[in-house]
């Protein structure tokens, strides 16, 4: 049961008071020795580069976390695996793993994968003061960063969608909104110094990344919050696209149909964005049974459930464990 998960999904949603929120520490994509090594080059980083070998993720997980947030990583993992041909097995020998540990503060880790590089950071701080990395959508989030997902307000269509208010913004996040450039463009990568104010709309991130012809999507599990990284109070991102009513853009919840398409495209793996469906109509009743050896199909917060339908493919993991009926994901 992931009762802190979903209590901390249940305060955004049902605007839970300040005194018992948790903030989420704004996540950033790491950048090591290798990376700076390959922008100083001014080549462009193939996101295929970044995928890893044999679709396996080897990994480990530090002694530091309780027994609670280990199951709670190993949930996110298992989340990304029903979606996607990616497995994520532990550590043996392996030269290049992951290393998932809360050692600093904040939410971070590299983006993808890179052959020389060894050990991999997933940085996931736990609960302190009144901030925590510890949300299952959070832990998904920087997981796909791993395995090269970039963020959604980083793609090279981004300026159709949104406008980046670079003055609202904290001055060592510009960086965090350069935009990636597509696997063919061909285009001279502009000096940008994140030191200077200026405009960065010009600015490249040093990365390619390979859209697969999907829409842009504000619900995205990777695209950042409207207010992220605010200096001024005001806003860092707003819309250029009306957006749909219910759609929380900067959501932490789960991955909506469109990431797990990207993953998989990415990944070359079968589509699985599709729940299975229920063996018969949905039934009004809170409890039911469909034969006589099939488990019961129900809702662990019945009214919570019918007033947040919306959530069901958003928040698929969530709701398939809590929401099972309302859903039908039975």
């Amino acid at each position: 049961m992931m009762i802190i998960s979903l209590v901390l999904v249940l305060s955004l949603f049902l605007g839970s008071s300040s005194s018992s929120k948790l903030e989420n520490p704004g996540c950033r994509i790491i950048r090591d020795k290798y990376d700076r090594q390959d922008l100083a080059s001014r080549n462009y980083v193939s996101d295929e580069r970044k995928h890893w070998p044999n679709k396996e993720v080897p990994y480990t997980i530090s002694n530091s976390y309780p027994p609670k947030y280990n199951k709670l990583l190993r949930k996110a993992m298992k989340a990304i695996e029903s979606m996607s041909c990616v497995k994520w097995i532990p550590r043996t020998n392996q030269r290049n793993y992951v290393y998932i540990s809360p050692k600093q503060s904040g939410c971070f880790a590299n983006l993808g994968y890179d052959v020389r590089r060894g050990k991999h950071t997933l940085n996931l701080q736990m609960p302190h003061g009144r901030s925590t990395c510890m949300v299952l959508g959070i832990a998904m989030h920087e997981m796909l960063h791993i395995l090269g997902v970039g963020h959604e307000q980083c793609r090279p269509d981004r300026d159709s969608y949104v406008k980046v208010h670079w003055r609202n913004m904290e001055n060592d996040k510009y960086n965090n909104y350069f935009k990636s450039i597509g696997p063919k463009t061909q285009t001279r990568m502009p000096v940008c110094d994140p030191k200077k104010r200026m405009d960065f709309d010009r600015c490249w991130s040093g990365y390619r990344t390979n859209t697969f012809g999907f829409a842009y999507d504000y619900q995205s599990l990777m695209h950042y919050g409207l207010n992220d990284f605010t200096q001024t109070g005001y806003p860092t991102m707003s819309t250029k696209k009306s957006v749909p009513s219910g759609i929380k853009i900067g959501q932490r919840i789960g991955m909506p149909r469109l990431d797990v398409s990207k993953l998989n495209a990415a990944y070359k793996c079968q589509d699985k964005t599709d729940p299975p469906h229920p063996p018969h109509r949905k039934t009004t009743r809170k409890v039911y049974t469909y034969g006589p050896t099939s488990p019961r199909c129900w809702d662990e917060y019945p009214e919570w459930c019918e007033g947040h339908n919306g959530l069901c493919y958003i928040g698929y993991f969530y709701m398939k464990e809590n929401c099972a009926l309302t859903c039908e994901f039975c």
